[in-house]
């Protein structure tokens, strides 16, 4: 039983404990084919796996959260027999963690692979959610390719969060068509609390009521492009009549890599920096403070800022990809050149069109279309028919 989708509960690694007593509420509800899908890693910040699995129920699935690699073993051995099992991989990147040695970092692939093949070999299915190319800021980009390549040669499921992922990563692995699975990025509508006025949240960060605000949230790492945002920036606060603010918020990288443009940031007279998580309580401030939300990134492939800055009805600067433009309508968002600072500047520049009631709607209603229990039920419905 997942603990977010009990309530947001932290999982406390009692993975015995949790997979019997899935069993166990499964039986008791006399679910004709019973199905237990173990999720790693699970993710206890970001709501995105809640939602996917909102609707497991209704199907005759419950989802517990694994903590460890060892998990996946224990969780196959449980199950044996009395129900149908799968394991959705997400996020690689806890594989290699840490890993910088080339031959650690093999040995490390081959010993998730074995458990793979052993998961497998004992019934169970394996499902695959791509998020990105590759884990952000990874060590060794070679060998996190080859795992990924490992991975799509076993999963029985690979599901896209856009249409456009299967070309976006063909020259790392292949997507048989017959094995994809398309369910887009669900909304975060319901997940955060949205009451705030556009006003209250201009006042409750101290920035001006007639400025152009523009905003970036969430992890600030390497990738995410900020010193092109510091660029730009400057050259709009400088340039332009309208006076311009720009709020940048979020957990930094552990490494320290980003402090020195944080730095840069907050010293610029216009910004507001907060270098830190956001309470969920305050992600509206940040966002329904902005006219637009910028997301500065030098590569991407899907985005939860995305989706979240478009739940709230925050027009967006996105990097022009094929995915972000499934994703993202023109009559709410500029899109630039990844990596091209003069094209996040032109970008930057035209979001002025974005400012209005009429694209703040637009945002909200093109959000909208990704419902979560929509989704959920898409989801399970494919997986319920493709798990034997």
């Amino acid at each position: 039983m997942y603990g977010a989708v009990r309530g947001a509960q932290p999982y406390d690694g009692r993975i015995t404990v949790e997979t019997l007593a899935a069993l166990r509420s499964l039986e008791q509800a006399q679910v004709r084919r019973p199905l237990i899908i173990g999720c790693w890693p699970a993710a206890r910040s970001n709501p995105y796996q809640a939602l996917l699995y909102g609707r497991s129920w209704q199907h005759g699935a419950a989802v517990v959260g694994l903590s460890t690699q060892e998990d996946i073993d224990t969780i196959s051995t449980i199950v044996q027999g009395r129900a149908r099992l799968a394991l959705h991989l997400h996020w690689t990147r806890e594989v290699l963690a840490g890993i910088t040695d080339e031959v650690q970092a093999q040995s490390a692939i081959a010993d998730f692979t074995t458990r793979l093949d052993r998961f497998i070999a004992a019934g169970g299915t394996l499902i695959w959610t791509v998020h990105n190319l590759l884990p952000h800021d990874c060590a060794l980009p070679h060998l996190e390719a080859l795992l990924q390549r490992e991975i799509a040669e076993r999963a029985a499921i690979i599901h896209v969060l856009t249409r456009a992922t299967t070309e976006a990563v063909a020259d790392q692995f292949t997507i048989p068509a017959s094995r994809a699975l398309h369910i887009p990025h669900p909304n975060y509508i319901s997940t955060y609390p949205d009451h705030v006025t556009r006003e209250q949240a201009r006042f409750d960060l101290g920035l001006d009521l007639d400025a152009m605000v523009f905003t970036t949230v969430g992890a600030l790492q390497p990738y995410k492009g900020l010193p092109a945002l510091l660029s730009a920036f400057q050259t709009l606060a400088d340039s332009d009549v309208r006076p311009h603010q720009l709020v940048v918020a979020g957990r930094p990288a552990a490494d320290g890599s980003v402090d020195d443009v944080l730095a840069d940031l907050a010293a610029h007279p216009r910004t507001v920096v907060r270098a830190d998580r956001i309470p969920d309580v305050d992600m509206q401030r940040y966002l329904k403070a902005a006219d637009v939300a910028v997301l500065p990134y030098e590569r991407s492939l899907n985005s939860g800022a995305l989706i979240m800055a478009l739940g709230f009805g925050t027009p967006v600067v996105a990097p022009d990809t094929p995915a972000t433009r499934e994703v993202v309508r023109a009559d709410h968002a500029e899109l630039f050149r990844p990596g091209d600072r003069q094209s996040l500047l032109a970008a930057m520049r035209a979001a002025r069109r974005l400012a209005s009631p009429t694209a703040r709607a637009s945002a909200r209603a093109r959000a909208e279309r990704f419902d979560p229990v929509a989704l959920s039920e898409a989801f399970f419905s494919e997986v319920n028919e493709r798990v034997l």
